[in-house]
């Protein structure tokens, strides 16, 4: 919101004082108190680069820097050479399903397109082809850019809800064991 107002002052600040500054709205991407976290992120980063299977969340509050926390951490990584995906839980948007998980395969999906011809992204296209088959399209539904990767794939329905959740928690981890042996880079989520 405060980067909307800096770019366009007129239309969200109004009876703007010409004497006023903007200045004191500009964003400050700093981070304060997250020594602690930030470190501790870096060890599990760093365990994973040995070979093992790490798991850390970002949890808390609204407003107590998490997301900041993340942008500052998968800076790190990407400066090491890694991979970095995020995405946020929107309260909002609750009717939708693993909401933040498929924000950053979508982001992924976006990368990897940016990527059109390369040989990681013909590599890829192929690995999903033949390990999703024609039940990427349910993945698709919740990762668009997918689509663009994988193709367009004919839908069938005749699943019930109950068989619909599993297959789509299946067709998740088998894109994320994917994602990570496709690439020499770490990847992290």
């Amino acid at each position: 919101d405060l980067q909307l107002m800096l770019d366009k002052p007129s239309k969200f600040l109004w009876n703007l004082d010409p004497k006023l500054s903007l200045r004191g709205l500009e964003r400050n991407d700093e981070i304060y108190g997250r020594d602690d976290e930030l470190a501790s992120l870096r060890n599990c980063y760093h365990r994973s680069r040995s070979g093992n299977s790490v798991h850390a969340f970002l949890t808390g509050p609204s407003g107590t820097g998490k997301t900041l926390l993340a942008r500052h951490f998968g800076d790190y990584v990407a400066a090491d050479g890694g991979l970095f995906l995020s995405g946020k839980f929107d309260q909002l948007q609750r009717c939708r399903p693993f909401s933040a998980i498929a924000d950053a395969f979508d982001e992924y999906c976006n990368v990897l397109v940016g990527s059109v011809g390369s040989e990681r992204e013909v590599a890829v296209a192929s690995l999903l082809r033949q390990a999703l088959g024609h039940d990427a399209v349910h993945l698709m539904k919740m990762v668009p850019n997918l689509s663009m990767i994988m193709g367009d794939t004919q839908y069938n329905s005749d699943e019930h809800c109950v068989d619909a959740q599993e297959r789509l928690q299946y067709l998740l981890c088998r894109f994320i064991e994917i994602i990570a042996y496709s690439t020499k880079q770490p990847v992290v989520l």
